[in-house]
């Protein structure tokens, strides 16, 4: 038997889009929404998958809340890291534009990585994100996996 569950969470950032031609070429954030889907057809202890608490802290663990998108690379981006660093304030670096369509899939690896590395559960598959950078905008990012 195959069951999947799903958690959603929300962290503030801000971004910019270089080279864009539209508004995300100018500092700005966002109050994202992420939602994870995992999958196994192992059950643990009441019937769960995973234990939605655990799901929560991968989630937290991955997600860059109060910071900002770091474009590694990019001048204008590595310009504003320079100041982040001179007043220690927080930042997380991505090697791409950071679009929800590139975060998507990065996000999905990241909170896999997690789970299996950190929690150690090898029976579990992140099989689909979604990401919402606003109410009205949103890429979703699925993954076949064989179980």
């Amino acid at each position: 038997m195959i069951k999947s569950i799903s958690r959603v969470e929300y962290f503030e950032a801000a971004h910019l889009l270089p080279n864009h031609s539209g508004h995300c070429c100018n500092l700005h954030g966002h109050s994202y929404y992420f939602k994870a889907t995992i999958t196994s057809n192992n059950e643990r202890e009441f019937g769960m998958i995973m234990d939605y608490s655990l799901l929560k802290q991968a989630m937290k663990a991955i997600m860059p809340d109060h910071m900002y998108l770091h474009f590694s690379g990019n001048e204008i981006s590595e310009d504003i890291v320079a100041v982040l660093n001179k007043y220690g304030l927080k930042y997380k670096t991505y090697s791409f534009a950071t679009s929800v369509e590139n975060m998507a899939p990065e996000l999905l690896h990241e909170l896999q990585a997690y789970i299996q590395d950190e929690l150690n559960l090898k029976d579990i598959y992140v099989t689909e994100v979604e990401v919402h950078e606003t109410k009205n905008s949103e890429c979703r990012y699925s993954e076949e996996v064989t179980i």
